[in-house]
């Protein structure tokens, strides 16, 4: 409804989540919190829940630009130790946090690092460290590896600068 700012919140949690918020949420919350308000540990209004909060974006469909990051990054919003995969694990958009097919320093290096890069303008800093990772997977002769690490940064890291829905982060 364009009648306030977005905001991308990553919590704190043992596998973060990714969040989003309007302007009046979040200037709601740092009232709150410079009043010296005590909050409940779950409590949704506790910014010290969030690790990183990156915006304002103004006019920004958060909807469509939290997929888009989801299809980049496979940032997961399950919950740990369900029964059965989610859908996002069984499309091969989900690392596996819902089976814990991935353990939590993993996601955070693999998922968390990358997004937050990408989301504090780091673009050239994460091209550079992908180009690395596939120069030692060259050396390694790992060239599935390759092809994939190509594949993110050409197609999905590199072609993101020409979307207009994110073009305001650069």
């Amino acid at each position: 409804d364009n009648r306030s700012w977005n905001y991308i919140a990553i919590t704190k949690d043992e596998y973060p989540h990714i969040k989003t918020m309007r302007q009046h949420e979040f200037e709601l919350r740092k009232k709150a919190e410079k009043q010296g308000k005590k909050f409940d540990e779950k409590d949704e209004m506790d910014l010290k829940q969030f690790q990183y909060v990156f915006g304002p974006y103004p006019g920004l469909n958060t909807a469509a630009a939290l997929k888009i990051l989801r299809q980049i990054f496979h940032f997961s919003s399950c919950v740990p130790d369900q029964k059965r995969p989610c859908l996002y694990y069984q499309m091969g958009q989900c690392l596996g946090v819902c089976v814990r097919a991935i353990s939590p320093a993993d996601y955070k290096a693999k998922v968390i690092r990358p997004l937050t890069m990408f989301l504090k303008g780091e673009k050239k800093k994460l091209i550079r460290e992908l180009e690395k990772k596939m120069a030692r997977s060259a050396k390694e002769e790992n060239f599935e590896k390759i092809r994939n690490f190509y594949w993110y940064l050409h197609k999905k890291i590199v072609g993101i600068g020409r979307s207009n829905l994110l073009q305001q982060w650069y």
